[in-house]
């Protein structure tokens, strides 16, 4: 991650977790391995806490998209997985 964003994004990142405590709602959780907006770092951190608090995360890394789903057997797998993970956590 480039140093100039270091700060804001941890800084960014307490104060997310900080709101995420007091709503512990299941979240899924879609990622391209080569976003070059958003490093995947920070939705393995957002996923491995909400995870240590108990609350059912799922995280789905796509490694050969960016910062959007856009291949269409990768969408289609990522709507799949949206729907399962629906349907578990909404009965």
């Amino acid at each position: 991650m480039p140093s100039r964003y270091s700060a804001t994004s941890a800084q960014a990142y307490e104060r997310l977790m900080g709101r995420w405590s007091r709503r512990l709602a299941p979240l899924f959780i879609e990622h391209g391995r080569n976003d070059p907006r958003v490093p995947v770092s920070e939705s393995e951190a957002i996923h491995r806490e909400l995870v240590d608090r108990g609350v059912r995360c799922e995280l789905v890394i796509y490694e050969d998209e960016g910062h959007t789903i856009d291949k269409l057997p990768n969408r289609i797998d990522c709507f799949e997985r949206m729907i399962g993970f629906l349907e578990e956590v909404l009965g």
